[in-house]
């Protein structure tokens, strides 16, 4: 049942006594990995951040041989995927970029308020329409934009089981948004599924020394959608 789990933390929120098995699923994925070799597939998905940032610099070339019919096949069969999935692709330049370029003109003069954008691995790689369209309507709306050099958001490493090489993530992190996270500029994430590690995770993997601090954070992190409603 745990190797159908997708992570969604849906049964958190419906069940009546709030069990998160996804919680349960990446403590036990962890003890499995303890003592039976991760497969290729599985380290492949936990590294995927380390993948892209790999290729991001050549992403026409990625793109051809996961997009090609026969290297693609063989990718697959290779790393243990099923042949009817498609390889996520790569966007043509980074969000990172993207923003380097464009947010000191987008950014306004005398702002309503502040916030600080968390550039996940996913929408910094593969989604850069999205991550433009949220940099477009947060500058609209009037807000400034405070991007770090955040390291990636953990999820991979959490949904596969290596919570040791997560708490890594997670630590940085937490040294890289204490200075800048507060209640008058608060943390907002593109993709729920990485934003929302730092409410879900963070605060029980960070360890004693980080905890509070991931607990301050915790108060003052958004998805994109509940900054919106917050505000509006």
């Amino acid at each position: 049942i745990l190797d159908l789990c997708l992570a969604c933390k849906g049964c958190r929120s419906e069940c009546p006594s709030g069990v998160d098995i996804a919680k349960l699923k990446s403590e036990f994925l962890q003890h499995y990995n303890d003592v039976h070799p991760p497969s290729l597939r599985t380290r492949m998905i936990a590294s995927l951040p380390k993948i892209y940032s790999l290729f991001s610099a050549i992403p026409g070339i990625f793109n051809f041989f996961a997009a090609n019919k026969y290297s693609s096949l063989i990718i697959k069969k290779v790393a243990g995927f099923a042949s009817a999935r498609s390889i996520p692709l790569l966007a043509p330049m980074t969000f990172r970029r993207w923003l380097k370029r464009n947010l000191p003109k987008l950014n306004p003069s005398a702002p309503a308020g502040e916030v600080c954008l968390f550039v996940d691995e996913f929408t910094n790689h593969n989604d850069l329409p999205a991550g433009i369209a949220t940099a477009r309507l947060l500058t609209g709306l009037g807000y400034r934009i405070t991007v770090a050099g955040n390291a990636a958001s953990a999820r991979t490493y959490i949904s596969k089981g290596f919570l040791r090489k997560a708490k890594k993530l997670i630590i940085r992190n937490i040294e890289t948004f204490a200075p800048l996270v507060s209640a008058d500029r608060p943390l907002v994430g593109i993709e729920p599924s990485a934003i929302l590690g730092f409410r879900d995770e963070f605060p029980d993997l960070a360890g004693e020394k980080y905890r509070p601090e991931a607990q301050r954070l915790s108060q003052h992190t958004y998805t994109l959608e509940e900054f919106i409603a917050r505000e509006f």
